[in-house]
């Protein structure tokens, strides 16, 4: 499965597990030895985030050392809210 594929299936499950209806921040972060170019993977979830859950997503890429490429958290919506919308 692709990177993007996986980040955002991550995400999905994460905010279903915490109760979210919409994710409104992906945090991630991105190895600088991990051949992941952090403009290029923020413009392609961005791109990707439009219309579902994570429509009109923010993404914040942390960059680290090493080779890994992990999503951080995220924040969104909690389903309690959706009287208060």
């Amino acid at each position: 499965m692709p990177l993007l594929a996986r980040i955002l299936e991550t995400a999905r499950i994460q905010a279903l597990l915490g109760g979210l209806i919409q994710i409104t921040r992906i945090e991630m972060r991105v190895g600088s030895d991990s051949d992941v170019v952090p403009e290029a993977i923020c413009a392609a979830l961005k791109e990707r985030c439009q219309g579902d859950l994570l429509d009109r997503c923010e993404v914040s890429i942390e960059l680290v050392e090493g080779d890994q490429v992990e999503l951080k958290s995220i924040v969104g919506i909690p389903f309690s809210a959706r009287d208060a919308i």
